[in-house]
């Protein structure tokens, strides 16, 4: 991990959402495809409010590292367990 991978992680842990964005992008400047920059990115800016951004963020991160085939879930499975949880 950079140092503002490091420091992205540390404020997003903190709850200081705003500085764990600006750490993140630092990180992302110097390397585009480094997955936990992206994934703080993302969350911070979706905890702020910033959900379409946080949302792009995310999709970039699940594109550079998808979900190795048996850990995915049919989407009517996971509605399924969810409902099954919920009720």
């Amino acid at each position: 991990m950079t140092d503002n991978t490091t420091l992205a992680q540390k404020e997003h842990d903190a709850g200081n959402f705003l500085f764990a964005i600006q750490f993140a992008e630092y990180a992302l400047a110097v390397d585009p495809d480094a997955s936990t920059p992206l994934t703080k990115l993302g969350q911070g800016l979706i905890e702020l409010g910033h959900v379409c951004r946080g949302v792009d963020a995310l999709e970039q991160f699940a594109l550079i590292r998808p979900m190795p085939s048996e850990a995915r879930v049919d989407p009517a499975i996971g509605s399924a367990l969810r409902e099954a949880t919920i009720s």
